[in-house]
This record gives structure tokens, C-alpha cells and sequence, in this order.
């Protein structure tokens, strides 16, 4: 039987480093990622440096996509907002839209998942969702 450590801390060994991973790639809100450090009982030195970082990181790419974005439609919108590569974009943006919100993606998952493991000579694996039935009459 291994000995747990002091307190229910995660502080020694490959759980600290799993941790620091998790805090510098984690693309989700800092609230709730000190919630769970605290709820696990993690001690905060260890996790600060490793948020920082990270956080400084997605920035970054955050700041250069959106540069580099604002850059390219910033000369096709200088144009004017009636010009033929303006309304273009507007149309293939609009599509876009659409096209998400039309397309019944567990289907295209499904049909993925299937495809590719056929593709490596798998079975193909069980519908992620099925459709619920609608009671009769309705």
C-alpha cells in the first residue's frame, strides 16, 4: 500500500508536472481552473508560474491572429463595403454561418469515426448520439 501525500496534496513526481501542463495549455477561464487547483487541494506556487506562462502564450497568439486578420480585411474592407471582394467575404462568412448551424454534426462525426476506422482496419465504433424520438402526434 503506497502512502498518500500530506493532506491530499499533489506535490512530488509526474502529478505536478501533469498540473503545470494542464494550467499552461488549458484554454479554459482562470476562475475555474483555480477553483479545481484548490478543490484538489494543489499548492499555488506551483501553478502561478506555470499559468503566467501560458496564459502570456495563448495571448500572444491570440494578439498575432488577430493582427494579422485585422491587417488582410482591413484592405479588403478599405474598399468600401460594396466592392466585389467585400461582398464576397460577407456571402462566404454568412455561408459559413449557416452551414454550421444547418449541419447535423454527431452524424459527420459518425460518419468519420467510421470512415477512419475502416481506413486503419478497425470495426467502425457505436454512434456518439442518437436522435431522441419524437412521441406521436406532435
Amino acid at each position: 500500500m503506497s502512502a498518500a501525500p500530506a493532506c491530499g496534496r499533489i506535490g512530488v513526481g509526474t502529478d505536478i508536472l501533469r498540473v503545470r501542463r494542464l494550467f499552461a495549455a488549458a484554454p479554459l477561464p482562470s476562475a475555474q481552473l483555480f477553483e479545481a487547483a484548490g478543490l484538489a487541494r494543489v499548492r499555488l506556487r506551483h501553478l502561478v508560474a506555470a499559468f503566467f506562462v501560458g496564459r502570456l502564450v495563448s495571448y500572444s497568439i491570440c494578439v498575432t491572429a488577430a493582427s494579422a486578420g485585422h491587417r488582410s480585411l482591413s484592405r479588403v474592407f478599405a474598399k468600401g463595403f460594396f466592392s466585389p471582394q467585400t461582398i464576397v467575404t460577407e456571402v462566404l462568412s454568412i455561408a459559413l454561418l449557416v452551414a454550421t448551424l444547418l449541419i447535423d454534426w454527431p452524424t459527420v462525426i459518425d460518419k468519420l469515426r467510421g470512415w477512419w476506422a475502416v481506413r486503419r482496419g478497425r470495426p467502425a465504433p457505436a454512434p456518439i448520439a442518437t436522435r431522441p424520438r419524437r412521441p406521436p402526434g406532435r
